[in-house]
């Protein structure tokens, strides 16, 4: 039983770091920012301003992901 938890667990890291995928999305930065400054005719700072944000909430999420992740291994050890 405790085999099928660690399991479950180790499944839901490994799903997490799937987000890690998002970093070939920031090295393909400039193709996209090239594509909206083309289209949306937005300046360079109102540009970084949205890609600073993005990043923001990109963190916040898998810190709170990690977060979440880590209170349930340590539960699990605690339960024995």
């Amino acid at each position: 039983m405790a085999e099928q938890a660690a399991l479950a667990r180790m499944y839901k890291l490994i799903k997490t770091t799937r987000l890690l995928r998002i970093l070939k999305i920031i090295k393909e930065r400039s193709k996209i920012l090239r594509y909206l400054n083309e289209f949306l005719k937005i300046s360079m700072g109102v540009d970084r301003l949205v890609f600073f944000t993005m990043i923001f909430f990109i963190l916040c999420h898998i810190i709170s992901c990690l977060w979440v992740t880590g209170a349930q291994f340590g539960e699990a050890m605690y339960d024995g």
